[in-house]
Formats: C-alpha cells, structure tokens, sequence
C-alpha cells in the first residue's frame, strides 16, 4: 500500500487515451444529463465532442430522433467540472464535460450544434415515465376530519415542478381542480 495515488494517477495518463476531436471543427456537443437552478432555469450537460463553445455563442438544438426538433438559442453562461465543483468559463472545448444555460425546453438525448454543421449524435432513446399515480378527492368517511394538504395544492406543485425536469411529465385527467373554499370535500370542516 502506497502514501498516496501518484501511482494510479500516472496509469491513467498513460492507458486512458486522450479525448479525440477536432477543436477547430463546428461544435457539437451531447446533452447527457439535465439541472436545474431557479436563477437561470434548464441546465444542459455533457461533453464537448467536437469543436469549441464560448459563451453567448448562437447554436442550433437537435434531436437525433425527432427530425422536427430544430431551433436556435444562444449559450448564456458556462461552466466546466473541475474537481466536484462548477467553474464558470468563458470557453470549453473538445473532451470538456461542461454544464450550459440559457436554453430553454432542452432534454436528454439532444444535441447542441454550430449553425454551420448540424449534426445531431446518436443517443439511446429515453423511454416514457413508467410510473403512473392517481390523486382524486377522498371520498373516505373521515374525508376532511384531519390534514393540512388539499388536491388542489398537490396539482399546483406537480404542475409548477413539471417543465423544470427532463422526463418528469404532469397529465391532470381534471384540468379544473376547484379552490379548496369552493368544494366541501377539500374543506377540512365539512360533514356529510
């Protein structure tokens, strides 16, 4: 056993073979994994590979397996994993797992292109949410005698949090949920 892992660390540079890619290529990069942070919204990571991205960058966003997908943004802000943490950069380029923002409605699975080469990569697709609930008003005996949680407030949250993940999809089967003063069984005082 060693003091430390100077030695692991040197197998590494010299087994692991350095990112391939051209950095003077049109960039192209693959977002594999979604954030989100109430101050700038959606998040897009992934690794850059091919070309260089610099912020306030125009790109087109693609989809390998959606055609129709296909809309430009702009590259707001930039940051590159060093270590665990989030570097802010003004630049990344081949082989940099990088974190992006600014776009909106981007997804798992898309690609984020140069103007000049749209190219979307080739992603496994991503199944739909297998899981499925049902919230509907309790009907039950002891409907209101105790609890602070109405369904209507239950639909806001699911509502409100839904655009913020990449496969998290809200599908209300009763789109007009009434006000908890307007429905005896969401008040907690009534009795039947």
């Amino acid at each position: 056993m060693g003091e430390n892992l100077d030695l692991l660390f040197d197998t590494i540079l010299e087994e692991i073979p350095a990112p391939q890619g051209d950095p003077d290529a049109p960039a192209q990069m693959l977002v594999s994994s979604i954030d989100y942070n109430d101050f700038v919204g959606r998040i897009g990571i992934g690794r850059i590979t091919r070309g260089t991205v610099n912020v306030n960058d125009q790109v087109i966003v693609c989809d390998f397996h959606d055609p129709s997908v296909s809309y430009r943004a702009k590259i707001v802000t930039l940051y590159q994993i060093e270590g665990l943490q989030r570097v802010q950069a003004q630049t990344a380029t081949v082989g940099d797992i990088v974190c992006i923002s600014g776009i909106e409605n981007l997804t798992i699975g898309q690609t984020i292109c140069a103007p000049q080469a749209v190219e979307p990569l080739e992603f496994v697709k991503i199944s739909a949410p297998t899981v499925e609930m049902t919230f509907s008003v309790n009907n039950s005996p002891f409907a209101g005698k105790e609890g602070k949680f109405l369904p209507s407030f239950l639909h806001n949250q699911l509502d409100s949090l839904s655009p913020q993940h990449g496969i998290f999809h809200f599908h209300c089967l009763y789109p007009e949920f009434p006000p908890a003063d307007k429905n005896p069984f969401f008040s907690p005082s009534s009795s039947f």
